[in-house]
Protein backbone atom coordinates (compact mmCIF):
# COMPACT_ATOMS: atom_id res chain seq x y z
CA UNK A 1 0.00 0.00 0.00
CA UNK A 2 2.87 2.39 0.72
CA UNK A 3 5.15 1.38 -2.17
CA UNK A 4 3.78 3.48 -5.03
CA UNK A 5 3.28 6.81 -3.19
CA UNK A 6 6.76 6.55 -1.66
CA UNK A 7 8.22 5.73 -5.09
CA UNK A 8 6.53 8.84 -6.50
CA UNK A 9 7.88 10.96 -3.66
CA UNK A 10 11.42 9.71 -4.20
CA UNK A 11 11.10 10.48 -7.91
CA UNK A 12 10.07 14.04 -7.08
CA UNK A 13 12.96 14.42 -4.68
CA UNK A 14 15.32 13.17 -7.40
CA UNK A 15 13.88 15.81 -9.74
CA UNK A 16 14.49 18.46 -7.08
CA UNK A 17 18.07 17.27 -6.65
CA UNK A 18 18.62 17.44 -10.41
CA UNK A 19 17.30 21.01 -10.38
CA UNK A 20 19.76 22.00 -7.66
CA UNK A 21 17.24 22.09 -4.82
CA UNK A 22 19.06 19.63 -2.58
CA UNK A 23 18.66 21.79 0.52
CA UNK A 24 14.88 21.74 0.25
CA UNK A 25 14.87 17.99 -0.37
CA UNK A 26 16.91 17.46 2.80
CA UNK A 27 14.52 19.61 4.86
CA UNK A 28 11.39 17.90 3.54
CA UNK A 29 12.98 14.48 4.01
CA UNK A 30 13.77 15.32 7.64
CA UNK A 31 10.13 16.27 8.32
CA UNK A 32 8.76 13.22 6.49
CA UNK A 33 11.13 10.77 8.14
CA UNK A 34 10.36 12.27 11.55
CA UNK A 35 6.66 11.57 11.03
CA UNK A 36 7.26 8.07 9.64
CA UNK A 37 9.57 7.13 12.52
CA UNK A 38 7.17 8.44 15.16
CA UNK A 39 4.08 6.82 13.60
CA UNK A 40 5.89 3.53 13.00
CA UNK A 41 6.94 3.43 16.66
CA UNK A 42 3.32 4.07 17.67
CA UNK A 43 2.12 1.18 15.48
CA UNK A 44 4.75 -1.22 16.83
CA UNK A 45 3.96 -0.24 20.41
CA UNK A 46 0.23 -0.68 19.85
CA UNK A 47 0.72 -4.09 18.20
CA UNK A 48 3.02 -5.27 20.99
CA UNK A 49 0.45 -4.24 23.59
CA UNK A 50 -2.40 -5.80 21.64
CA UNK A 51 -4.19 -2.46 21.47
CA UNK A 52 -7.24 -2.15 19.26
CA UNK A 53 -6.08 1.13 17.72
CA UNK A 54 -3.07 -0.42 15.95
CA UNK A 55 -4.98 -0.78 12.67
CA UNK A 56 -6.18 2.83 12.88
CA UNK A 57 -2.65 4.09 13.44
CA UNK A 58 -1.37 2.06 10.49
CA UNK A 59 -4.18 3.33 8.27
CA UNK A 60 -3.28 6.91 9.21
CA UNK A 61 0.35 6.36 8.22
CA UNK A 62 -0.70 4.76 4.93
CA UNK A 63 -3.04 7.66 4.20
CA UNK A 64 -0.33 10.22 4.86
CA UNK A 65 1.89 8.51 2.29
CA UNK A 66 -0.42 9.76 -0.49
CA UNK A 67 1.35 12.88 -1.75
CA UNK A 68 -1.79 14.07 -3.55
CA UNK A 69 -3.86 14.14 -0.37
CA UNK A 70 -5.16 17.63 0.28
CA UNK A 71 -4.57 19.04 -3.22
CA UNK A 72 -8.29 19.44 -3.89
CA UNK A 73 -8.73 21.40 -0.67
CA UNK A 74 -6.02 23.86 -1.74
CA UNK A 75 -7.43 24.14 -5.26
CA UNK A 76 -10.91 24.94 -3.91
CA UNK A 77 -9.44 28.04 -2.26
CA UNK A 78 -7.75 29.08 -5.51
CA UNK A 79 -10.71 28.73 -7.88
CA UNK A 80 -12.03 32.18 -6.97
CA UNK A 81 -8.60 33.90 -6.91
CA UNK A 82 -7.97 36.80 -9.27
CA UNK A 83 -4.21 36.17 -9.06
CA UNK A 84 -1.90 33.74 -7.27
CA UNK A 85 1.45 34.54 -5.69
CA UNK A 86 4.02 31.80 -6.29
CA UNK A 87 7.16 31.47 -4.15
CA UNK A 88 8.55 28.18 -5.47
CA UNK A 89 8.59 26.02 -8.59
CA UNK A 90 9.00 22.84 -6.55
CA UNK A 91 6.99 19.66 -7.19
CA UNK A 92 4.36 20.37 -4.52
CA UNK A 93 3.59 23.83 -5.96
CA UNK A 94 3.54 22.41 -9.48
CA UNK A 95 1.13 19.68 -8.34
CA UNK A 96 -1.23 22.34 -6.98
CA UNK A 97 -1.11 24.31 -10.25
CA UNK A 98 -1.67 21.16 -12.32
CA UNK A 99 -4.67 20.23 -10.16
CA UNK A 100 -6.02 23.77 -10.58
CA UNK A 101 -5.65 23.54 -14.37
CA UNK A 102 -7.72 20.34 -14.36
CA UNK A 103 -10.54 22.11 -12.52
CA UNK A 104 -10.87 25.24 -14.63
CA UNK A 105 -10.17 26.54 -18.13
CA UNK A 106 -9.62 30.06 -16.81
CA UNK A 107 -6.01 31.21 -16.85
CA UNK A 108 -5.31 32.81 -13.47
CA UNK A 109 -2.36 35.24 -13.43
CA UNK A 110 0.63 33.84 -11.51
CA UNK A 111 3.02 36.26 -9.79
CA UNK A 112 6.53 35.53 -8.52
CA UNK A 113 9.43 37.67 -7.37
CA UNK A 114 12.09 35.35 -8.80
CA UNK A 115 12.91 35.04 -12.51
CA UNK A 116 14.28 31.53 -11.82
CA UNK A 117 10.85 30.46 -10.48
CA UNK A 118 9.16 32.02 -13.51
CA UNK A 119 11.47 30.01 -15.78
CA UNK A 120 10.80 26.84 -13.82
CA UNK A 121 7.05 27.30 -14.15
CA UNK A 122 7.39 28.01 -17.86
CA UNK A 123 9.15 24.66 -18.23
CA UNK A 124 6.02 22.90 -16.97
CA UNK A 125 3.65 24.95 -19.12
CA UNK A 126 2.69 27.71 -16.66
CA UNK A 127 3.42 31.39 -17.16
CA UNK A 128 4.21 33.82 -14.34
CA UNK A 129 4.92 37.54 -14.32
CA UNK A 130 7.76 38.84 -12.15
CA UNK A 131 6.35 41.11 -9.46
CA UNK A 132 5.64 41.03 -5.72
CA UNK A 133 3.76 37.76 -5.04
CA UNK A 134 2.55 39.12 -1.69
CA UNK A 135 0.37 41.57 -3.61
CA UNK A 136 -1.54 38.75 -5.34
CA UNK A 137 -5.08 37.83 -4.36
CA UNK A 138 -3.87 34.51 -2.89
CA UNK A 139 -0.35 33.51 -1.88
CA UNK A 140 0.78 29.86 -1.92
CA UNK A 141 3.15 29.24 0.97
CA UNK A 142 5.22 26.08 0.38
CA UNK A 143 6.03 24.68 3.82
CA UNK A 144 8.69 22.20 4.86
CA UNK A 145 6.52 21.18 7.81
CA UNK A 146 3.42 22.27 9.73
CA UNK A 147 2.24 21.85 13.31
CA UNK A 148 -1.12 23.43 14.16
CA UNK A 149 -0.60 27.15 13.34
CA UNK A 150 3.22 26.91 13.16
CA UNK A 151 4.83 26.71 9.73
CA UNK A 152 8.44 25.88 8.79
CA UNK A 153 9.92 27.35 5.60
CA UNK A 154 12.63 29.79 4.51
CA UNK A 155 12.71 33.28 6.01
CA UNK A 156 12.19 34.75 2.50
CA UNK A 157 8.97 32.79 2.04
CA UNK A 158 7.68 33.55 5.53
CA UNK A 159 8.46 37.26 5.11
CA UNK A 160 6.40 37.27 1.89
CA UNK A 161 3.56 35.57 3.78
CA UNK A 162 3.74 38.24 6.47
CA UNK A 163 3.44 40.98 3.82
CA UNK A 164 0.49 39.23 2.21
CA UNK A 165 -1.27 38.85 5.55
CA UNK A 166 -0.76 42.54 6.31
CA UNK A 167 -2.65 43.39 3.12
CA UNK A 168 -5.31 40.68 3.44
CA UNK A 169 -5.69 38.47 6.52
CA UNK A 170 -7.12 35.61 4.40
CA UNK A 171 -4.55 35.70 1.60
CA UNK A 172 -2.08 32.99 2.64
CA UNK A 173 -2.66 29.33 1.76
CA UNK A 174 -0.17 26.86 3.24
CA UNK A 175 0.57 23.73 1.23
CA UNK A 176 2.75 20.91 2.55
CA UNK A 177 3.31 17.22 1.98
CA UNK A 178 0.85 15.13 4.03
CA UNK A 179 3.66 13.37 5.87
CA UNK A 180 5.10 16.76 6.88
CA UNK A 181 2.11 17.49 9.13
CA UNK A 182 3.74 17.04 12.53
CA UNK A 183 1.87 16.00 15.64
CA UNK A 184 3.03 17.20 19.07
CA UNK A 185 5.56 14.39 19.53
CA UNK A 186 6.97 14.62 16.00
CA UNK A 187 7.36 18.38 16.41
CA UNK A 188 9.61 17.83 19.42
CA UNK A 189 11.77 15.44 17.38
CA UNK A 190 11.92 17.57 14.23
CA UNK A 191 15.39 19.02 13.58
CA UNK A 192 15.17 21.36 10.57
CA UNK A 193 18.35 22.50 8.79
CA UNK A 194 19.74 25.99 9.56
CA UNK A 195 18.11 27.70 6.56
CA UNK A 196 14.64 26.69 7.76
CA UNK A 197 12.87 28.92 10.27
CA UNK A 198 9.40 28.79 11.76
CA UNK A 199 6.59 31.19 12.37
CA UNK A 200 3.07 30.90 13.74
CA UNK A 201 0.11 32.88 12.42
CA UNK A 202 -3.43 31.68 13.03
CA UNK A 203 -4.63 33.79 10.09
CA UNK A 204 -2.76 31.62 7.60
CA UNK A 205 -5.01 28.96 6.11
CA UNK A 206 -3.97 25.30 6.03
CA UNK A 207 -6.75 24.00 3.74
CA UNK A 208 -6.22 20.32 4.59
CA UNK A 209 -5.01 18.46 7.66
CA UNK A 210 -4.72 14.70 8.19
CA UNK A 211 -7.39 12.93 10.15
CA UNK A 212 -6.02 11.80 13.50
CA UNK A 213 -7.31 8.67 15.22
Amino acid sequence: MLVEPIAERLARWRADLAAGRGDRVAAEAEAVLTTIAHDAESVVTALAAGRSDAATLLARLAGLADDDAGLDAVVERLLSADSIGILSDGPRTVSVLEALARRTDEIVPLVTDRPSVARGLLAVGAHAVVDDPAAADRLLLPAVAVHETRVWSSSRILDAADRATAADATAVLVHVRPLAHLDAEARLRFRPPPWVTDRADERWTVPWRPTVG
